[in-house]
């Protein structure tokens, strides 16, 4: 199971963990495009304010993640679940192409990955290892894990307090884009500032949809959220943690990067 309560220590990292992931879903309008656009009114604002909120008192949600996996091609995908209360998470992980030590499922905390990849029991158990079936645990690595940035991202599409709506108004891009249909449901398409774009039913203020791109801005990221309420977040009681500081060294030298 993954560790009950996030210690001072591990709210620290959750925050700086969100503060490093940056969101755009549009290059920079020209000033024709941007008279074009359709201001928010007070309604919208209002709505985009409180809608990261809306998520974080839901308790938790059913994700779809879908991003591609990288300049030479491909699709990642994560489908799981998120408790946006405890900070903790599960997906399942998915690549358009092949690996050779692909991750099938993780499970996080705010300092902690768990990474399942089946592919690795016969080299653990080669190198002396005794088990099963394995998970690894390891320390957040933004700069060099990808998923990490990606689970990062998840986490922080919910917010202990509302926004502003008059401070959102006044961001430069903040626009009502459209009306449109997700899943069965109208939706409203508004756009906060150049960097973020939700997908919100303005019935229930509830986000469908959330778009933008990865830290590097390269690679546009769709989150649909399926489904909101709390969430019990577990790790598989039937796999046996590893540690990532206790393994063999050829299997750590074949873990430094993920997808």
């Amino acid at each position: 199971m993954i560790a009950d309560g996030p210690s001072r220590r591990a709210q620290r990292i959750g925050a700086a963990i969100a503060a490093l992931i940056v969101v755009s879903t549009t290059q920079a309008c020209s000033e024709g495009e941007r008279s074009a656009l359709t201001p928010l009114t007070r309604e919208q604002a209002t709505l985009m304010a409180d809608v990261l909120y809306r998520n974080r008192e839901s308790g938790g949600a059913r994700f779809s993640l879908s991003t591609p996996l990288g300049s030479e091609g491909g699709t990642l995908t994560l489908s799981g679940e998120v408790d946006w209360t405890e900070h903790h998470g599960h997906a399942f992980v998915a690549t358009s192409t092949s690996t050779d030590d692909p991750l099938t499922e993780v499970w996080w905390s705010l300092d902690r990955v768990f990474e399942r990849r089946p592919s690795l029991d016969e080299t653990l158990i080669d190198a002396g290892v005794s088990l099963t079936a394995s998970v690894i645990e390891r320390p957040v690595d933004m700069e060099r894990r990808r998923i990490d940035q990606l689970i990062a991202l998840i986490v922080a599409l919910a917010s202990e307090q509302p926004e502003n709506a008059g401070l959102i108004m006044q961001t430069e891009g903040s626009v009502f884009l459209r009306t449109d249909t997700l899943r069965g449901t109208d939706v409203e398409v508004l756009r906060f500032g150049e960097r973020t774009i939700y997908w919100v039913d303005p019935v229930t203020g509830r986000m469908l949809r959330f778009e933008g791109t990865d830290e590097s801005r390269s690679f546009p990221i769709v989150v649909d959220l399926l489904e909101t309420g709390e969430r019990d977040v577990l790790v598989d009681g039937t796999l046996q943690v590893l540690a990532f500081d206790d393994l063999p060294s050829d299997v750590t030298a074949r873990l430094t990067t993920s997808p």
